[in-house]
């Protein structure tokens, strides 16, 4: 349940308790914007919470909703609070959903996927489909209730449908192509677009949902399609950009670690290093996911190693606390303590407010609790002070991350490029399983 905090909030809520309500619409030109409809609700619902409970927070939300008109915009905030209740609660669903227009729905439906609360998106856009099956948005919510379908189903099939369906009714709109570019990417990606719609599918699933049994179908959708000819021949094409070609090999890492297919780590950000070399963020990236990618297989040495190097070539990453933080891990788990010690109290001091320096200073507290420990970390000062030198003494990054060629592909058999169902956009001539997702959507938005 989202509690929603701000200045302005605060302020408003004597207000309330005074039935001054009218006069905060009123901008007085102060330094804080004006409080909105929704807002006020949401400040009342809060107050209602504190005095009569959840219940009470509940029925403030829903009274406000019942009267609202469909174009306030402002209100919409109040309809998002209510999702909490509605998810488990039919009075509240039925209460939601009742009062709103078919452009009240498709307005909350973008809202839900912008701020990716797709369980609400679910209801929003399937309610529309049911209000206003042929309207002009049609389409477009046909799409967004398969996308969140694909997000939070087990079964793809409900998903597979309906994007099916936006290509059968509507098969010349913008929509129908990125229907056709999501529904390859759950049967088995044959396009780079494709391939990159399952590596979305499967990040929101894992990061925006943490929904693990989704999102490992996803990333093994990912990996079998690295393994298909159509992406040896994109990372063999003298048309691709050495750039891109690492942007997607970097892709297939991320889904290797997230599958803990951990030894594909190395050799594809070698490839990544070969294309572009260690400045760009992607190889930065690649050289940090090395070091983790030992550390996920027990292999401590080996990630202390890569990791320390980490910390001396990429100093100001943002992925540098992780590091650090990981390096003492390693050491830590290889029975080095002294060293761990001294790199949990470093991450600490070096990366203050950080989730990772709070969890160094768990680690070293725990190892001061015992005698044999605390005798491993004597004169800590002097040794510290020699760590932390060693960390500040740059390298360059060639010295330590080595770099391979992706290796030679031919297809077995020259023609000419396939009809992948993600096509009929692109630059004339060239291979349409090539195109990327980002041109297809920016041409969707275009057209419209």
């Amino acid at each position: 349940m989202r509690h929603r905090e701000s200045t302005s909030t605060l302020l408003v809520l004597p207000l309330l308790l005074l039935g001054a309500l009218p006069c905060l619409a009123v901008d007085t030109g102060s330094e804080f914007p004006p409080v909105t409809r929704g807002e006020r609700v949401l400040a009342a619902a809060q107050q209602a919470l504190k005095s009569g409970g959840w219940r009470a927070k509940g029925q403030t939300l829903l009274s406000a909703w019942e009267n609202v008109a469909p174009d306030d915009e402002e209100m919409d905030v109040v309809a998002m609070e209510l999702l909490g209740y509605a998810r488990y609660y039919t009075a509240y669903n039925t209460g939601l959903l009742e009062p709103c227009t078919a452009d009240q729905l498709a307005r909350l439906s973008r809202k839900c996927r912008e701020e990716k609360e797709f369980w609400g998106l679910k209801l929003f856009a399937e309610e529309y489909l049911r209000l206003a099956p042929h309207g002009q948005d049609a389409p477009e919510m046909t799409n967004l209730a398969a996308l969140a379908h694909a997000l939070l189903d087990i079964d793809t099939e409900p998903a597979l449908a309906l994007w099916d369906e936006v290509v059968s009714r509507w098969p010349d709109s913008t929509e129908a192509i990125e229907a056709r570019v999501y529904a390859e990417a759950i049967r088995g990606p044959q396009s780079i677009a494709a391939l990159e719609a399952a590596y979305r599918i499967g990040y929101m699933q894992s990061r925006d949902l943490g929904n693990p049994y989704n999102a490992l179908h996803s990333d093994m959708r990912v990996l079998k399609a690295a393994d298909q000819d159509f992406f040896k021949e994109y990372l063999a094409s003298p048309d691709v950009l050495p750039s891109e070609k690492a942007e997607l090999l970097y892709l297939v890492l991320f889904h290797a670690h997230q599958a803990a297919k951990y030894k594909k780590v190395p050799e594809l950000a070698a490839q990544i290093f070969d294309l572009v070399g260690y400045e760009p963020l992607v190889a930065e990236k690649a050289a940090f996911s090395t070091g983790l990618s030992y550390l996920l297989r027990l292999m401590y040495d080996e990630a202390a190693e890569y990791l320390e190097a980490f910390l001396q070539a990429y100093p100001e990453s943002r992925d540098a606390p992780r590091a650090s933080l990981h390096c003492a891990q390693a050491y830590d788990r290889s029975r080095r303590k002294q060293k761990a010690f001294i790199q949990y109290v470093l991450t600490e001091e070096l990366y203050p407010g950080t989730e990772e320096a709070k969890e160094a200073v768990i680690c070293y507290e725990s190892m001061l609790k015992h005698h044999r420990e605390r005798i491993l970390v004597s004169n800590v000062s002097e040794a510290k002070a020699v760590r932390l030198a060693q960390l500040r003494r740059p390298i360059r990054p060639e010295t330590v991350w080595e770099a391979r060629p992706i290796p030679d592909f031919k297809p077995a058999v020259a023609g000419s490029p396939q009809d992948s169902t993600a096509t009929t956009v692109g630059k004339a001539g060239r291979d349409r399983r090539f195109v990327r997702l980002a041109s297809i959507l920016a041409g969707k938005s275009a057209s419209q």
